[in-house]
């Protein structure tokens, strides 16, 4: 997979081709899973006092809320449309007695698989 993912990304052009509902749901949650971590990254903006539109419009720090704003809205839809896709998607296909559902809920991938993923292509 590794070496996969390396020759993909050093193309100008990457496709995975679609391997089956279940390798499609797993995807799915896992990005749903990091859209839940890039918005838990905001903090104190999460909350309704963080969220306030500063008063003058246009300064620095409207045009900074502005766009924050748009990356929580952007991720709060993308999160929202994964998870619903995702166990439509399992619904449709009945994967809840998949064993790959599972396959990778035991724990993290060890990191000295991860770590060939992080390495800069050349």
């Amino acid at each position: 997979a590794v070496d996969y993912l390396r020759e993909g990304l050093s193309s100008d052009t990457f496709e995975v081709e679609k391997d089956g509902p279940t390798l499609e749901y797993r995807t799915m949650m896992c990005v749903a899973r990091m859209c839940g971590v890039a918005m838990s990254r905001y903090g104190e903006y999460l909350t309704p006092k963080g969220r306030q539109e500063p008063k003058e419009f246009g300064s620095r720090e409207w045009n900074a809320w502005y766009v924050r704003d748009g990356e929580m809205r952007v991720l709060g839809i993308l999160r929202q449309t994964l998870l619903a896709e995702a166990n439509k998607l399992k619904r449709q296909h009945n994967l809840q007695n998949d064993v790959a559902m599972t396959m990778r809920e035991n724990g993290a991938c060890p990191i000295e698989l991860s770590l060939p993923l992080l390495r800069k292509i050349s």
